[in-house]
């Protein structure tokens, strides 16, 4: 969708989503890590150790992401500038640079609520809340980003900034339903595999 907008716009948006890798790829990690560690707890019967491991993962997140938007926000331009022009033209390529500093914003927004969403996440899927996971996804996908982008795009005629509202709009949406499945302690209860009777 954002190719049919422009090839500038196209440019801008595929260099700040590769910025906001820096921001994704170590959530990744403390995201693996904690529903490892949210499995092993409630595998012991005892979830209140997920919870522990869920809360430390969370406040680390959003230090790191509070730090990296923060960043984004102030001083995108040393991120921006490790892309070069490449074909296009110093003018094109200053074009592409000014809607990367709005772009970056976006991305500052949504990296926080990313944190939310990867934390809780991987609390709820360490407990064996997959399908919930899966459908949240799916759902989300469809009615906050998808379709409302195509019509966007193809129908309204909307530019760049509605695309990418809609997609931090996506962002954020997961971020808080899956908060709120954590919240509701379903999790703690979940069993994958069967304790067998002594």
């Amino acid at each position: 969708m954002l190719g049919r907008l422009g090839d500038l716009e196209l440019a801008a948006s595929n260099i700040v989503l590769s910025i906001g890798t820096l921001s994704f790829l170590p959530m990744v990690g403390f995201h693996i890590g904690n529903a490892t560690l949210v499995g092993q707890a409630v595998g012991r019967g005892q979830p209140e150790e997920g919870v522990y491991s869920t809360t430390s993962a969370l406040h680390i997140t959003l230090a790191y992401m509070t730090l990296i938007a923060v960043a984004f926000v102030f001083v995108p331009e040393p991120f921006l500038r490790l892309f070069k022009a490449g074909e296009h033209s110093p003018a094109q390529y200053g074009e592409i640079m000014d809607l990367g500093v709005i772009l970056m914003r976006f991305i500052a927004v949504f990296c926080l609520f990313d944190a939310l969403n990867l934390i809780f996440s991987s609390a709820i899927k360490g407990a064996g809340d997959t399908r919930f996971i899966m459908w949240t996804i799916a759902a989300l996908s469809l009615g906050v980003m998808i379709v409302p982008v195509y019509v966007a795009v193809e129908i309204v005629g909307a530019g760049l900034y509605t695309a990418w509202s809609l997609a931090t709009l996506y962002i954020c949406a997961l971020g808080l339903a899956f908060m709120l499945r954590y919240l509701q302690g379903k999790w703690k209860k979940m069993r994958v595999i069967e304790s067998q009777p002594a």
